[in-house]
């Protein structure tokens, strides 16, 4: 089977497997697909059982596919999550692709005969973290494979960090932090100060930076972030594969922990990010709680943010008396939630201060999201905010 047979297969399957999961909670055995000329290959869905996802997607394809069972020299076997989500069971198939692509272009050419055919074999396990900004979802890949049998096997990892609304995220899509690449090799350089005798001698920070993944290489707890660092590139290679972990507030800006407690930055973010996104596509801004399109823009931006699609007027109108300390306007009535197909806007913080039950921060407005290579300055921004007693309210938001 030709690699494009392999793009078609996995996507009919991730389909099927959605379309299966609509009507039941446990799917049986399905066949789609294997060609007529790979009678090697075995598929099979299973329920998930953490209630994480939708399905599992089990395949074994003995390689090269287009010859008899008995000339096979590679296998390569997988078992990966399907949501029943468009936009995540595509993530994952693309992953999917990537990986018998690799496998065929840089491993089986490498294969020997021997008794038992070389290899490799991907399970995974799924992790969920709470942040304020919704629910993530950590697929974790962990590749073994080997050319001399479980014996000498080595691993790698494959990480796709699923955002409230399904869509795949770099850590800086996940942090807000745009950019946090100095950052994370700062982490590192920082744990391999207190060992320096298990790391390479000869490291840099660039050379941190160049080892590490910032998409596919980390993975998000409720408490903070972990890098996985592939093996043999800032230690030995008998030490394996690398974990290193830091908490969230290493990614806050430096006034976080001064004039706000990361407590506060992370209950007012999710509110900044929202005005960020409806100010900035027009360069508006508010004083006071925002009325009409403006404030259906805001919270609208405010609930897909969090992966919500749909929501009632009293909850509509609970979020807002929450975020600005004040009733919903009549002519700001809730909408059907749906994303609007505008650049996205978002805002890098730099400083803040406090002033009684006042806090005001002052940043940019940034076009682009977090880690996209078109992220740039747009304005200057402020926002202010006070202490309601039953939390902080939004009260002005200016762009400059």
């Amino acid at each position: 089977m030709k690699n494009a047979s392999f793009k078609t297969a996995v996507l009919m399957l991730a389909l099927a497997l959605m379309l299966a999961g609509c009507a039941q909670s446990v799917q049986q055995p399905i066949d789609v697909t294997a060609p007529v000329e790979t009678p090697a290959a075995e598929q099979a869905t299973e329920p998930v059982q953490d209630g994480q996802a939708g399905g599992v997607i089990t395949e074994e394809l003995l390689l090269p596919q287009d010859v008899p069972e008995e000339e096979a020299v590679y296998r390569l076997s997988y078992s990966a999550p399907s949501f029943g989500n468009e936009t995540s069971d595509g993530a994952i198939a693309e992953y999917l692709d990537e990986l018998y692509t690799r496998v065929v272009s840089e491993r089986m050419p490498y294969a020997d005969s021997a008794e038992e055919l070389p290899y490799t074999s991907v399970s995974f396990e799924t992790q969920q973290a709470e942040l304020p900004a919704g629910i993530y979802t950590n697929v974790i890949f962990t590749e073994e494979h080997s050319f001399g049998g479980p014996e000498e096997a080595e691993f790698d990892r494959h990480v796709i960090v699923l955002g409230p609304d399904g869509a795949e995220c770099s850590l800086a899509a996940v942090s807000g932090a745009y950019y946090p690449e100095d950052i994370a090799a700062q982490q590192v350089w920082n744990v391999i100060a207190y060992e320096p005798d298990s790391y390479f001698g000869d490291l840099t920070t660039e050379g941190i930076l160049s080892a590490l993944d910032l998409y596919n290489g980390f993975a998000v707890a409720d408490e903070g972030y972990t890098l996985f660092i592939p093996q043999g590139t800032i230690a030995p290679e008998e030490r394996g594969m690398i974990e290193i972990s830091f908490p969230h507030r290493a990614l806050y800006p430096g006034f976080v922990g001064d004039a706000v407690t990361e407590e506060v930055y992370e209950e007012i973010l999710p509110a900044l990010s929202a005005a960020a996104a409806a100010c900035g596509p027009d360069f508006s801004g508010f004083s006071g709680a925002p009325t009409g399109e403006l404030a259906t823009a805001f919270m609208n931006e405010y609930f897909l943010a969090k992966g919500v699609s749909s929501i009632s007027a009293a909850e509509y109108s609970a979020a807002y008396r929450a975020v600005f300390g004040a009733d919903i306007s009549a002519d700001t009535d809730p909408v059907v939630l749906a994303e609007t197909g505008l650049p996205f806007y978002g805002a890098q913080w730099d400083d803040a201060h406090i002033d009684g039950d006042t806090v005001t921060l002052s940043g940019s407005l940034m076009s682009g999201a977090p880690g996209s290579s078109s992220a740039a300055p747009a304005a200057s921004l402020t926002a202010t905010l006070r202490d309601t007693g039953n939390g902080w309210a939004l009260v002005e938001f200016e762009i400059m």
